[in-house]
């Protein structure tokens, strides 16, 4: 079958730093699974449009394997952009405070804090179902210098 030998693991033996060997290993057992997982769920076996599905889920950071496990993915708010999921979390949020650093010349100042903003603007888009906001009960003063 070409999908087992396009994406047989024991392609990464020729890999010499061990580390990368076995990455490359579970990278190609990751592959050939959702291949064949697609390939089961298509009535169309060609190979081309296989792996433009493959693609086309990396890309998008569409999960390679079954749908019907549930995970939860961590990720910053750069991350976030151009996914969506049912439901979303955007933790630690605080008034007056937005994560990243903060240049010495003001105008350079307020465009970081206008991304900042966009991007939580995008993060908290990003849910289809549910979001979920937090932010801490009580901030002490220093930690705030320290985020500014």
């Amino acid at each position: 079958m070409v999908i087992k030998a396009t994406f047989n693991p024991e392609l990464a033996a020729g890999i010499t730093d061990l580390e990368d060997r076995e990455k490359a290993k579970q990278s190609l057992e990751q592959l050939l699974n959702a291949a064949l997982l697609l390939l089961g769920q298509s009535k169309d076996s060609d190979l081309s449009k296989i792996i433009d599905n493959l693609r086309y889920r990396i890309a998008m950071r569409v999960s390679l394997g079954d749908e019907s496990v549930k995970r939860v993915r961590i990720m910053t708010l750069h991350g976030a952009k151009g996914l969506e999921a049912e439901n979303v979390i955007v933790a630690g949020v605080a008034d007056q405070i937005i994560t990243g650093r903060v240049p010495d010349d003001p105008e350079e100042a307020e465009r970081e804090r206008e991304e900042q903003r966009r991007l939580l603007y995008v993060s908290i888009t990003r849910a289809k179902r549910e979001l979920v906001i937090s932010w801490p009960q009580a901030l002490k003063y220093r930690m705030q210098l320290k985020t500014m």
